[in-house]
């Protein structure tokens, strides 16, 4: 547990996310959060079959659809966790043939809502992920 004590100490602000690290990973952390990216995606309508499995395969969430008017194509946005964006433009383009173009950019972090410390969940999974490529033992 770290509890901030802190009075009239300078410049404490800038490092302060860095001073909490993560015991379990040896990583630094912002509670626990996920990155999330802001993918648009422009097709033609005919794509959208494809575009939705590859999104819930990568476990995307899509929010908006827009035709753009005078095209035949639409704009589409959706979210999706940057741990899943690896070879996603490539399954989203094989999965269309070719007509999805995705762009992603940052947006926003948000609270992941999985205990670090139960067995199968989206953190415990994350969490001894890194501490493998850090090789530091399995258990926690």
């Amino acid at each position: 547990m770290v509890v901030d004590m802190r009075e009239g100490v300078q410049y404490l602000n800038e490092i302060k996310e860095s001073v909490v690290g993560g015991v379990l990973a040896e990583e630094n952390m912002r509670e626990v959060v996920d990155k999330l990216f802001l993918v648009d995606i422009q097709a033609p309508k005919n794509a959208l079959g494809g575009i939705c499995g590859v999104l819930n395969q990568k476990r995307g969430h899509f929010f908006e659809e827009m035709q753009r008017p005078g095209t035949p194509l639409c704009s589409m946005k959706a979210y999706l966790l940057v741990v899943e964006s690896f070879g996603f433009s490539a399954q989203l383009r094989s999965a269309t043939s070719g007509k999805a173009c995705p762009q992603s950019v940052f947006d926003h972090w948000d609270t992941m809502m999985t205990d670090l410390l139960q067995p199968g969940t989206q953190a415990a999974h994350l969490t001894t992920d890194i501490r493998k490529r850090k090789s530091l033992k399995a258990q926690m």
